[in-house]
């Protein structure tokens, strides 16, 4: 990426999604990504039926286009702070 960049979190509510439809999704978002937008991964709870979406950006704006092109329902997109675990931290 050339641009500088951010890493946000894109909140997606997304009703009765199933683990397919949802890897389906990850598919349209790294065919979206571009040089301005990199893709990072996702979490997924479905009991809550929320899918959390990891990026880079170089703008929250460049990432809500990225999610929207994929046809991800987002309702918002956060600025994060990314915070490894510590040494020692995970048992």
């Amino acid at each position: 990426m050339h641009a500088p960049s951010t890493v946000y979190a894109a909140k997606c509510f997304w009703p009765g999604a199933t683990e397919q439809e949802v890897e389906r999704a990850v598919a349209r978002l790294v065919s979206e990504t571009g040089s301005t937008v990199a893709y990072l991964g996702s979490m997924f709870f479905p009991a809550d039926e929320l899918v959390l979406c990891l990026f880079e950006g170089a703008s929250r704006v460049a990432v809500q286009k990225t999610v929207e092109g994929a046809g991800i329902p987002s309702e918002r997109i956060m600025k994060s702070l990314w915070m490894p675990a510590v040494d020692g931290a995970r048992r």
